[in-house]
């Protein structure tokens, strides 16, 4: 439980700086655009993942739900890095 509070806030500070880096911090710039957009049309996404998922946790439940959380994060992050190249290169011609 110690561990949440750094483990955060570490996490905040590498989510900045790789923004920074990747020119998504200004919400002017191509990249910030494509990021948001790939969050809004990843979130449809992720809804229909987790619902499959509790319905595969309903059917067949088991020792692996674990399992089952890690294949669904795994799933989103997918998701949302597909959508996001794929964003970024619509809006750069």
């Amino acid at each position: 439980m110690l561990l949440v509070a750094p483990i955060g806030l570490a996490v905040n500070i590498t989510a900045r700086r790789r923004r920074k880096r990747r020119r998504q911090d200004r919400p002017d710039s191509v990249e910030y655009q494509a990021a948001v957009s790939a969050r809004s049309s990843a979130f449809g996404d992720a809804l229909l993942l987790a619902a499959l998922a509790m319905l595969a946790l309903t059917v067949a439940p088991g020792p692996l739900p674990m399992l089952w959380s890690l294949l669904l994060l795994a799933a989103l992050l997918t998701v949302f890095w597909i959508r996001y190249v794929i964003a970024l290169r619509q809006m750069r011609g």
